[in-house]
């Protein structure tokens, strides 16, 4: 009997019944639906002995209160009683609160009624039989009556010496109140708060890293992250967390998930890296709460507070509690200090993770068959996480959404499914520029033959072909769809925010093919700017490519032919900064197994060296299981990228969207931080670069502790507070997925 007393893990939730909640008494298998005064209806899916497993621990918890009635006052279990009954004169003991719960369940499911007599207790008999371990499951509910077991002394006629004048259902309250005590405390659940930018293992115990603030600041109309670790001796079935904000602040609570990392990035020292791999790293944000917390599992629950940008600078109050069913684990208070500076409501910096939104590639994560609009839902739950995520860019197959049809023996174009796609994304914010697809691509990995995608016309049909780029219908083609789209987009308004990509990388012997297909681009597209990612030296391309995009560790030494190309180009001079696969080692970039901080730095580094705008080529490039496999193929399976690389969000089948990672969520971060570099540097441009270089002293060399992170961003949300006079931004909310 002890041994299944302590062991049994129980739900306070028939104590909190009584003070007005509803729920109910549970162990694994088994529990209390409610009771009156003479019952106690108890629930067994499974059978009775499960039911009888709740009664006999309710009983030995009797005998523990008859115990503390016969121990010396400072005896534990006389304690304990006490702390009961000042428990029960406060608020506990309100009969009229329950109604008896007699339910018909499907299945074999069944119930128990023990009932008082007035005379005392007894153990648990079925109607039909008598023997308290053998009787079958019925279908129906039956009766326990209450009789005094052996061993304990006669009750009075209230059934309650030890309290006085007081029914069974008292009695059992205050059982409860024992049982639910000694379970939790057996259970041994700790909750530490830690630095949102510290990854969280599962195999950390409890305190590790924990966090010495307790203040944490946010910018008007920004974000700040907190976060919590939670680690249990023993399983918790449903954990939930709950938060309270003052002064209208927004929070968002969701729980880390991890995944598999096999092994780091090549040539990257150990101390780059958060954890040597392989291990669990955490990163999907997945919105399951109330979830099951493993046992001896380090789980971190992530809180998103958005401040709105009227918010009045100050100090709010929070508090977090965490519960098991309606049993409160704990409750950690926590303050949010509204800093004066307001993120602008313009966002200047341009970002682009580049989405795969083929349905083809879609139809692997979403049931895309049964309904053919399901498609373009996707598309706008993407387009709208993405953008509340602050990217306002958006790559955009025109020639796949293009219709092609021949009319007259002259090829037309219906660009339908290109204007749908515009407006989705244009609605949710993130198409502030569109981004035109490769006009030469490769014909399978990075150095295999480049291809034109192109309309022909065979046996009076139009068909899509890949076509060798010296073909003459290539150049054909362009000359044909090209001037179409062209007058499209001008008839749509959307010619000054569109931009053409080229060739993604150009390399070895490609250089002179790219600048022969600019100069048919920019026949057909005048005044449009070209666009393209460049791996090899920053000027390769030249003036043939209008916005710069190098990546990153590829430019150490050339920052300052950048800055030429910005300074001479005017509006057509631009450089942006990728990274990919590459850099690794010391470098920044956003793999799941590099520290969080390497990410929000990145759009510090987009205003230390005066870039416009940052692009990844992964947003969503998911190879089978994403939260299996985070660590793509490319080349037809010949190269494996380090984890992470190839996505930052994580298909959610269920609402047909996508979960945010604790990597977007770290940029989205960064990027506000960029904003507000750019305020200060408005009214005060030294101090905001004199930040920056603390930042960032170099292409690898930045800041890589949090303590001093945390304080250059103080310092940054302390000195813009001039920015605080800019246009207070619309609120923005998170994706409504309901």
């Amino acid at each position: 009997m002890v041994s299944r007393f302590e062991n049994l893990r129980l739900d306070l939730s028939f104590i909190l019944v009584e003070l007005g909640v509803d729920g109910a008494l549970q162990t694994d298998d088994a529990r209390i639906l409610g009771l009156d005064d003479h019952h106690l209806v108890v629930q067994s899916p499974k059978n009775t002995g499960d039911v009888l497993e709740i009664f006999l621990i309710v009983l030995h918890s009797f005998s523990l209160l008859f115990s503390a009635a016969r121990n010396p006052r400072n005896s534990p279990s006389a304690r304990c009683a006490r702390r009961a009954r000042r428990i029960t004169a406060r608020r506990v003991l309100r009969p009229h609160r329950y109604l008896r719960r007699e339910k018909q369940h499907e299945g074999t499911e069944n119930q128990a009624i023990a009932h008082s007599d007035g005379r005392g207790l007894s153990y648990l008999t079925d109607r039909q039989t008598s023997p308290l371990l053998d009787f079958a499951p019925a279908q129906a509910p039956f009766q326990l009556p209450l009789a005094r077991p052996s061993g304990i002394r006669p009750l009075g006629p209230s059934g309650c010496p030890i309290i006085g004048a007081m029914p069974l259902k008292r009695f059992l309250i205050l059982a409860v109140l024992l049982i639910t005590s000694a379970g939790f405390a057996a259970q041994q659940i700790s909750v530490w708060p830690v630095d949102s930018l510290i990854k969280v293992f599962p195999d950390d115990a409890p305190g590790t890293n924990r966090a010495s603030q307790e203040v944490w600041l946010v910018a008007r109309n920004g974000h700040t992250s907190l976060q919590f670790a939670i680690r249990s001796s023993a399983l918790v079935e449903a954990l939930s967390a709950t938060v309270k904000l003052a002064g209208g602040l927004q929070a968002q609570v969701r729980r880390v998930g991890y995944v598999p990392v096999r092994s780091n990035p090549p040539r990257t020292p150990a101390d780059e890296v958060a954890r040597v791999a392989p291990a669990k790293f955490p990163d999907p944000l997945l919105e399951d709460v109330p979830f099951p917390l493993k046992a001896n599992e380090t789980t971190p629950v992530w809180i998103t507070v958005y401040g709105p940008a009227k918010t009045p600078p100050g100090v709010y109050k929070g508090e977090a509690v965490f519960r098991s069913g309606m049993h409160r684990l704990a409750r950690l208070s926590f303050s949010i200090q509204v800093m004066a500076p307001v993120v602008p409501a313009k966002q200047t910096l341009k970002v682009t993770n580049w989405l795969n939104l083929d349905e083809s590639h879609l139809a692997h994560y979403y049931d895309l068959a049964s309904n053919p609009e399901r498609y373009w839902d996707v598309l706008s739950n993407v387009a709208h996480v993405m953008a509340y995520h602050r990217q306002n860019v958006i790559i955009t197959p025109v020639l796949s959404l293009t219709d092609a049809h021949v009319d007259g023996g002259t090829v037309t174009y219906d660009f339908t499914r290109l204007d749908r796609w515009i407006e989705i994304f244009n609605k949710a914010g993130a198409a502030e520029l569109i981004e035109g697809g490769h006009i030469l691509d490769r014909a399978s990995g990075y150095d295999s033959p480049l291809k034109v995608g192109a309309f022909v016309v065979e046996n009076g049909q139009v068909q899509r072909q890949m076509l060798d780029p010296d073909d003459p219908r290539a150049e054909a083609h362009l000359d044909s769809f090209l001037p179409a789209l062209y007058s499209h987009l001008k008839q749509e308004g959307w010619l000054d925010r569109y931009v053409q990509h080229v060739l993604d990388e150009a390399h070895g012997a490609e250089p002179p093919v790219y600048l022969r297909y600019v100069k048919i681009i920019r026949k057909n597209l005048p005044g449009v700017l070209t666009i393209d990612a460049i791996d090899q030296t920053a000027e390769l391309l030249g003036e043939a490519c209008d916005i710069w995009v190098p990546q990153l560790g590829k430019f150490d030494d050339g920052f300052d032919t950048i800055r030429e190309h910005v300074k001479k180009g005017g509006q057509a001079g631009q450089a942006w900064f990728y990274t990919c696969l590459y850099p690794q080692g010391r470098y920044l970039n956003r793999f799941i197994d590099y520290p969080l901080l390497k990410t929000r730095l990145l759009h510090w580094f987009n205003f230390r060296y005066d870039f416009t705008g940052f692009l990844h080529w992964g947003g969503n490039y998911w190879d089978g299981d994403p939260f299996t496999n985070v660590e793509a193929a490319i080349e037809n399976g010949k190269q494996v990228l380090p984890a992470g690389d190839a996505f930052i969000t994580y298909p959610w089948r269920q609402k047909n969207s996508i979960h945010s990672s604790i990597r977007l969520e770290a940029m989205r971060e960064g990027i506000e931080d960029y904003e507000l570099l750019r305020a200060l540097a408005a009214t005060n441009p030294d101090r905001a670069q004199q930040l920056a270089r603390r930042a960032i002293s170099g292409a690898s060399d930045y800041v890589r502790d949090v303590p001093s992170f945390r304080r250059l961003q103080g310092e940054l949300l302390g000195l813009s507070i001039a920015s605080g006079r800019l246009a207070l931004a619309r609120d923005p909310r998170p994706p409504d997925h309901n």
